[in-house]
């Protein structure tokens, strides 16, 4: 290359005064982040424990938790002594109940067995009076009969 050449590729190339209006200056840097700045940044070994938003999926909701008993809701509810009070009670009315359960039960039984006994009775009397009524039919038959020999 000839020297005028190299002269016009160097002054080409070169960057003048007016090109560096906006580079940085000193007083552009004050603000920036210094070495004793970083000692408080979070590093990524840092964030190893931290929660993510896909861990955040299956957290309840305040809808969730809306639904959830309180505190205060289960003041209202029943303490062991008076579940035990309530079984204990539910136990003596069923006792009632299967006792009266068994006293009629026991009442229907006997008028069973004396309905049974009455039947019985009626039959007996039943084949007595059949037996009774063809006795007075033969004993008729033949008074019949000797009447018929007399006369």
């Amino acid at each position: 290359m000839v020297d005028s050449e190299k002269l016009d590729f160097i002054l080409s190339n070169m960057v003048m005064r007016d090109d560096l209006v906006d580079v940085v200056r000193r007083d552009d840097l004050v603000d920036v982040v210094k070495r004793d700045d970083l000692a408080n940044v979070v590093m990524r070994d840092d964030l190893a424990n931290v929660v993510m938003r896909d861990d955040l999926i299956d957290l309840a909701t305040k809808d969730d938790l809306s639904k959830v008993a309180m505190k205060t809701d289960l003041s209202a509810l029943a303490t062991k002594a008076e579940l035990n009070e309530m079984e204990s009670n539910l136990l003596t009315e069923i006792d009632t109940v299967q006792e009266k359960a068994n006293n009629r039960f026991t009442r229907l039984e006997k008028r069973l067995e004396s309905l049974e006994n009455t039947v019985s009775t009626i039959k007996l009397d039943s084949s007595t009076v059949k037996v009774l009524v063809n006795s007075v039919v033969d004993l008729s038959d033949r008074v019949g009969v000797l009447e018929a020999k007399i006369s």
